[in-house]
């Protein structure tokens, strides 16, 4: 059993054992599958558990019943398609965000004169809200999806089932690994490799990363890890003592005051700092100001941000900008093309690069070629 399927409820459990089976070619199209009594026995779940989680899986198209003869798996990879509602998902964790503003532009752009409409659901950021929506949107028998799924890796479970039963989906911004399917996302470790790179050739050698921690979201793992390869790229050891977490207090808030206290209290201390995303930016810059630190003169500042500015706070810094719009757009156009082509379609997994800007002007990088990692 994987480890994420270990807090699922039983019937979903039960179709991930089956879905399993079918795809790892254990069970073949034609076969008949074990009795309802025999799975609740060797499983220890009740009868009724095991018998929710085949029909879910009738209803999916991955298992047939035939009247007095049993359950069998169906030949799903060639099924005849669905006619279509000309209607799309789109499921984010949060809506009111600028870069969910663009990438919902840029969604909505692309499919104007495609005749598909867009159907949109706030997952909040929430496993069991967006494990809902997912639902929803299922029984709407909507054409595709478009996902920035749930940090978190509860629901990966729902997203094979997903793959397996045929429903076309797209995700956006991060990806699960685990999951066979399209993505489009910034280039993360290619955006934090240039922003620490950009500190390190302006002279700086001791340089903390303000992060969070206990996330296996691809978007933080992948932009520590470009921070980490900068600083060997440029022979400066890695020291765990600048990697910092935030203090959390009510309703969420971030703050690195302590971080930044720490990390400039060091006996060979932090002159700047590369933060994780725009929440990291703000607290660190906040930070700063309660500590009475001037950007850049007493540290400088590198981080990805696609926030607006904020009244209060003037500071000079490296944005990394993601291409949301683009990436909405891209995400759009992969969609389109996998309901289009059903099982001929080739799935897609884009990375785009990141604008990198300092002080309103745009920041030029070296080639990929050149940074040999």
């Amino acid at each position: 059993m994987r480890a994420d399927e270990s807090t699922l409820p039983g019937y979903r459990r039960v179709k991930q054992i089956l879905i399993q089976q079918i795809t790892e070619g254990r069970m073949k199209p034609g076969d008949r599958i074990t009795s309802e009594r025999a799975l609740a026995e060797s499983l220890g779940i009740s009868r009724l558990t095991v018998a929710r989680a085949i029909k879910e899986l009738v209803n999916d198209g991955l298992l047939m019943r035939r009247r007095g003869s049993g359950t069998y798996v169906s030949d799903w990879r060639h099924r005849s398609p669905e006619a279509k509602t000309g209607q799309i998902g789109l499921v984010l964790p949060h809506t009111t965000d600028i870069p969910s503003s663009e990438l919902i532009r840029g969604v909505t752009a692309r499919l104007r004169d495609t005749g598909l409409h867009t159907i949109f659901a706030d997952s909040s950021n929430d496993c069991a809200q967006e494990a809902s929506v997912l639902g929803s949107l299922k029984r709407d028998k909507v054409d595709g999806l478009i996902i920035m799924p749930v940090d978190n890796v509860h629901n990966i479970p729902i997203y094979h089932e997903m793959v397996y039963s045929g429903v076309p989906f797209v995700f956006v911004d991060r990806y699960l690994p685990t999951v066979d399917c399209d993505y489009v996302v910034t280039d993360n470790h290619w955006g934090a490799f240039q922003a620490t790179k950009w500190l390190i050739e302006r002279g700086h050698r001791r340089i903390a990363h303000f992060t969070v921690f206990n996330s296996r979201s691809t978007v933080v793992c992948h932009r520590q890890q470009g921070y980490f390869d900068a600083l060997t790229h440029y022979g400066i050891p890695h020291d765990a003592e600048l990697i910092c977490p935030p203090s959390v207090y009510e309703y969420r808030v971030l703050s690195y005051k302590h971080a930044l206290a720490y990390v400039r209290g060091l006996k060979d201390p932090a002159t700047a700092v590369f933060a994780m995303n725009d929440s990291v930016v703000w607290a660190t810059l906040q930070a700063a100001a309660d500590i009475g630190l001037r950007l850049p003169e007493d540290i400088e500042l590198a981080g990805f941000f696609d926030g607006a500015n904020r009244i209060g706070i003037s500071a000079s810094f490296l944005r990394i900008s993601q291409p949301s719009y683009e990436m909405g757009q891209m995400a759009a156009e992969i969609l389109v093309d996998a309901i289009e082509k059903g099982m001929e379609h080739e799935i897609e997994r884009q990375q785009l690069k990141p604008s990198l800007i300092h002080s309103g002007s745009s920041v030029a990088v070296a080639s990929d070629e050149s940074l040999a990692i």
